[in-house]
């Protein structure tokens, strides 16, 4: 073992397994493939002027325009798919290269190269890099805020501070939710002062007091988003397995787990004691956020538990099982595991199978099938497309409309509810969507495959594409199946001929 610990230290053998499974994961993302449904409404924002996107940004997204001017700035030299995604693959980069460093503050060389081979191997890490969307700059952000406080603690430098209290803002101008990772950093600045660290709390305070003051600007949207949470429900039914399954990521555990008990067996059971401030803190990080957001979920009803808004969490997650593997008393053990732990995530993301949505194919299909004449009746799946406001409302549905943004579609379409006979629905499919069905005696269908409760048997849960062809059927449309692109269907539906 001693020899493997020396030809691994002379190779820098840690180092080119990083690299390896860096290009591996960026060779295997669909970078180049279609724009998903939070992407197009990305490029809806952007598409026309800046004025244009302050304005979409607010009143569409409720979020700060920050990261779509880079987006939109971006566009005006090319408006391909791969070349939207590209500042947040760059951006992202420099996430994993922070997050090594910030690793390195708690745990050894081995197991800080560990801890950021499983943040590159988590599938909500791997969205976030190669996504038109400003999770990979908040995630960035909120690192570089981890950085410089770990720096101000460690070296009591005053522009370490200030470099904080910046980020930290384009933290929250990135995504306002990402902000709470503040809580985390309250906490390891409380555990480090209570364990002798000669801090000036008194410089950490004025810095929280100018982070509040650059918050301020974003809190008028956070009371609209508020004000609109009848609207904005992204909630599925949340039960206890909703939080556990943030945690129990087989693809990121079992390598980890592996590696731990490879390297254990290796060692003669050997362990030391990890220091418990950051056993306490690394766990802190880990759990709190999913935990923090399911809970705001059942208690505010704005439901806020979906994975990439606390995607801050996943460092700590990381951390976490990286500093399992520093149990380990011999360096080789260690490098071993790691050794171990690669191979396996390798063989996970050999095996990776994006199913996305792939609505460039799904128009291309069907402008095929259409002419301008042909009515498309389009159910895109956005949460607002449940208020009959937006549906009928030019501006708003324009929003809703987005995919046709980017991919256009040269016919007229009309908007389907996810459920049209809900109360709140029946009237606008009734009286705006029917009389202008009968009029045609062709349709197609295009619709994102989400899943709604039957009417007809209320404990069975149907896809909006087939509860759409059951419905249409009965005002006498036969359908046929176009295909399915990823999470969208396309059919084509003709009046039957008596």
């Amino acid at each position: 073992m001693t020899k493997f610990s020396a030809l691994f230290d002379r190779l820098r053998l840690e180092l080119i397994l990083l690299f390896l499974l860096s290009a591996l994961v960026v060779w295997g993302l669909p970078i180049t493939g279609s724009l998903w449904l939070d992407e197009l409404i990305s490029f809806w924002i952007i598409k026309d002027s800046p004025q244009n996107v302050f304005y979409r940004a607010f009143e569409f997204q409720g979020q700060s325009p920050l990261y779509f001017l880079i987006l939109w700035w971006t566009a005006q030299f090319n408006s391909e798919e791969w070349f939207l995604r590209l500042p947040s693959l760059i951006v992202g980069a420099f996430s994993i290269a922070i997050f090594f460093q910030v690793a390195r503050n708690w745990l050894s060389r081995e197991a800080a190269i560990l801890a950021t081979l499983l943040l590159l191997g988590m599938d909500r890490v791997h969205v976030a890099l190669f996504s038109a969307r400003p999770y990979s700059f908040a995630l960035f952000s909120a690192l570089a805020a981890t950085f410089f406080l770990v720096r101000w603690i460690e070296r009591r430098s005053v522009g370490s501070l200030v470099l904080y209290a910046v980020c930290m803002v384009m933290t929250y101008f990135f995504h306002y939710l990402f902000i709470l990772i503040y809580c985390v950093h309250l906490l390891y600045v409380v555990l480090r002062r209570t364990t002798g660290a000669d801090l000036r709390i008194v410089d950490f305070i004025i810095a929280s007091c100018f982070i509040g003051i650059g918050l301020i600007p974003g809190l008028f949207q956070l009371v609209q988003l508020f004000g609109n949470k009848d609207v904005i429900d992204l909630s599925l039914a949340l039960t206890s397995d909703s939080v556990t399954d943030a945690w129990f990521r087989t693809s990121t555990l079992i390598p980890a787990g592996v590696a731990i008990l490879v390297g254990w067996l290796v060692a003669g059971g050997k362990v030391k004691s990890p220091q418990l401030q950051v056993v306490l803190f690394l766990t802190f990080w880990a759990c709190m956020p999913p935990l923090l957001f399911y809970l705001l979920s059942r208690t505010i009803a704005l439901s806020i538990f979906v994975d990439r808004y606390y995607l801050w969490y996943v460092p700590g997650f990381a951390l976490l099982l990286g500093l399992s593997l520093d149990l380990l008393e011999r360096k080789a053990a260690r490098q071993l595991g790691l050794l171990i732990a690669w191979l396996l995530l390798v063989v996970v993301e050999l095996g990776h199978f994006w199913h996305q949505e792939d609505w460039r194919e799904a128009i291309r299909i069907s402008r095929e099938n259409v002419t301008p004449d042909t009515l498309v009746l389009a159910y895109p799946g956005l949460i607002e497309s449940q208020d009959p406001r937006w549906l009928s409302d030019a501006g708003k549905s324009d929003y809703l409309l987005a995919p046709f943004s980017y991919y256009p579609l040269e016919s007229r379409k009309i908007l389907l509810p996810l459920n049209a006979e809900a109360s709140n629905l029946k009237k606008y499919f009734q009286e705006f969507v029917l009389p202008q069905v009968k009029l045609h005696q062709k349709l197609v269908l295009l619709s994102l495959n989400l899943r709604t409760r039957d009417p007809l048997v209320p404990d069975r849960i149907i896809f909006a594409p087939e509860y759409y062809r059951r419905l249409l059927k009965n005002e006498g449309f036969a359908s046929r199946s176009l295909g399915n692109f990823g999470l969208v269907s396309v059919y084509l539906l003709e009046r039957i001929v008596e």
